[in-house]
C-alpha cells in the first residue's frame, strides 16, 4: 500500500466513529458503526506500510487481548468508567 492509500483509508476509519457519536441515542447503530471502524483501522495498521516485525506485533496484540479480558471480566458491568481507566 502507498502512503496515499493508507492515508485515505484511515480518514475512511474515521467516518463511522464520527456518525458513531452524532446518533449516540441510537446505541446498537452507535456500536456497530465503531466496530467497523475499529476494524478498518486495525486492517490498515496490520496491512498498510511500516509493519516490519510481524513477530513482536502478534505477541503484543495477543498480550493485550488477553489482559483486556481478564481486566474486563473482573470489573462489573456497572463500573464503566473504572473499566474504561483500568484499559488506559
Amino acid at each position: 500500500m502507498t502512503i496515499g492509500s493508507v492515508l485515505t483509508a484511515y480518514i475512511a476509519a474515521v467516518v463511522p466513529f464520527i456518525l458513531s457519536l452524532d446518533r449516540v441515542a441510537e446505541q446498537e447503530n452507535a456500536a456497530w458503526r465503531s466496530i467497523v471502524g475499529m476494524g478498518l483501522a486495525v486492517l490498515v495498521t496490520v496491512f498498510g506500510t511500516g509493519v516490519g516485525n510481524w513477530l513482536v506485533f502478534v505477541r503484543t496484540i495477543a498480550g493485550r487481548a488477553v489482559r483486556g479480558s481478564y481486566v474486563a471480566a473482573c470489573v462489573q458491568k456497572t463500573k464503566v468508567p473504572q473499566l474504561v481507566a483500568a484499559l488506559r
